[in-house]
């Protein structure tokens, strides 16, 4: 399959994408959130992911393919030898011309997004002396007053707000390390890190896109592709948060089905409002997330399924749709079809698995004369973000 996409479209409207949910409040005054609910039945899906008990979380990287684990070293190689630069990733291999002075990461900035996914593969399939070393430079470089800053720009300077799915992931691959490398220190860390994520990026029980250590407020709505439920479970039983809340998120994220037209999900919901929010247009890579975390607690819905199925099959996996279901940007990214080959292992459906990651691949630079060889992005621009290919690194983990 030969297609040339517009990733650069995608990837800088989204990057990352833990910082679309991310903006400084400038007209609210408030320093939390209030959300009534009047939760009494607690669903079985959400019963079983409230538990310390971390046997759900992956502890081995995949079995690929001769191809397959040949495209993976060449990916991780190119991102060992071009993306991490001292301890952590930089957004794009190109340097932006107007770097510090853009409102979306780009350029030479840093994401805790990065770093958590590389921790996350790291815990997969690296060493533990390699996931060590890595999460000391990143909460060296990234942690402060309790949390992960989402950006570092090129100067050094560091946001004072976090994204709350990047602290999640962050935990989630400590997690991961302590179920596969057996060592009772990354709970230590887990409670560490619970204690002031519970106080922070959690407001009245509910979990919100990000707080301002600066201005300590929080923001007032939470991404529906943050509730990750599996990973909210783990963080709400040791932080001894009720039950009946995380039973609220998820009938938020649930509830958040768009349509049988549009089998997708929807961005955002208001805390304030009690409504759901968006930008008139559904961006894919937010809606698959939405899927994934529901296929991971079994809670997916068919007609998501069907639909991703067709789109991975026909190779019309856009990137983001209007509410009618028309596509409104019919390029397309790596990052989703490796979403998508993630959703395929946690349903079981290696077909989906194979059909996604084959497109994965197709989208990797083979000339061993390019400058980005082995990387996924623009042969002739070079821009090459790292999100894209951190995912499709994630899910060649898968």
């Amino acid at each position: 399959m030969k297609k040339k996409t517009k990733v650069i479209l995608l990837i800088v409207s989204l990057i990352a994408i833990g910082l679309a949910g991310i903006y400084i409040f400038k007209d609210k005054n408030e320093e939390t959130i209030h959300v009534n609910h009047n939760v009494s039945k607690i669903s079985s899906p959400v019963k079983k992911a409230y538990t310390t008990n971390s046997s759900s979380f992956k502890i081995t990287s995949n079995e690929l393919s001769l191809v397959e684990k040949e495209d993976k070293e060449k990916l991780q190689d190119f991102l060992e030898k071009h993306m991490l630069i001292k301890g952590s990733f930089i957004t794009n291999y190109k340097a932006h011309k107007n770097q510090n002075k853009t409102e979306l990461a780009t350029g030479h900035d840093r994401l805790s997004e990065s770093s958590g996914l590389w921790l996350r593969h790291l815990a997969l399939s690296g060493t533990q002396e390699q996931f060590d070393d890595f999460y000391r430079q990143t909460k060296k470089q990234f942690y402060a007053k309790g949390q992960f800053t989402y950006r570092i720009n090129a100067d050094g300077t560091k946001s004072s707000v976090n994204a709350s799915i990047d602290d999640m992931r962050i935990i989630c691959s400590l997690i991961e390390a302590k179920q596969r490398f057996k060592d009772p220190k990354y709970e230590k860390e887990i409670q560490k890190l619970v204690s002031t994520f519970k106080k922070q990026s959690i407001q009245d029980g509910m979990l919100v896109d990000f707080y301002d250590v600066e201005s300590k407020k929080p923001a007032h709505e939470i991404s529906l592709y943050y509730l990750n439920i599996k990973e909210m479970g783990y963080i709400y039983k040791v932080a001894n948060l009720p039950v009946k809340d995380l039973e609220f998120q998820y009938r938020i994220l649930k509830n958040g089905y768009i349509s049988n037209q549009l089998p997708l999900y929807h961005t955002k919901y208001n805390y304030n409002t009690g409504k759901y929010e968006d930008n008139k247009q559904i961006n894919i890579i937010e809606s698959l997330l939405s899927v994934l975390y529901l296929s991971e607690i079994g809670q997916a819905k068919e007609e998501s399924i069907q639909f991703i199925k067709t789109a991975v099959t026909t190779g019309t996996l856009y990137n983001s749709y209007n509410l009618k279901g028309e596509p409104v940007d019919k390029s397309q990214s790596a990052a989703s079809y490796a979403i998508a080959a993630m959703i395929g292992k946690e349903i079981g459906d290696d077909q989906l698995y194979q059909q996604a990651i084959k497109i994965v691949g197709n989208y990797q630079i083979n000339n061993p004369q390019s400058l980005i060889y082995g990387g996924i992005g623009n042969q002739n621009t070079l821009e090459v973000y790292s999100y894209n290919n951190l995912m499709a690194l994630l899910a060649y983990d898968y």
